[in-house]
């Protein structure tokens, strides 16, 4: 599996892996030998998605990634250069805060786990 590939070509570099992938894709995986960061929440389907999205979060090195660059909606061209769109990154982030409803977890999610997982 070209995760598992990757996973082991960069752990002895300190990297992290990142997938955009499906849960259906993640079940497949044996743990890895590095973190992995899953991207778009896993891309979850139902509630056993999230359920076992959660169990990796709670036993392996797995970070979620909330979010990705502003994406492009419509129709896309792939022989034209088209903008992101328009997003108000502030009420995105009071739409999280509002989301969370706790200061400390707030700060957890936005601050102190990106800081552990790039080191700064």
């Amino acid at each position: 599996m070209l995760i598992a590939q990757a996973a082991a070509r960069v752990a002895p570099l300190g990297w992290h892996v990142q997938a955009f992938a499906r849960i259906a894709l993640l079940k497949q995986l044996q743990p890895l030998p590095t973190t992995l960061v899953v991207d778009h929440f896993g891309l979850p389907r139902d509630q056993a998605d999230c359920e076992y999205l959660v169990r990796l979060l709670r036993t392996q090195d797995v970070y979620v990634k909330l979010s990705g660059p502003h994406p492009v909606s419509g129709p896309r061209n792939p022989k034209a250069v088209q903008p992101f769109d328009r997003i108000d990154d502030l009420a995105a982030l009071e739409r999280l805060h509002g989301w969370v409803g706790d200061e400390t977890l707030f700060r957890k999610i936005l601050v102190d786990n990106p800081a552990r997982l790039y080191d700064f």
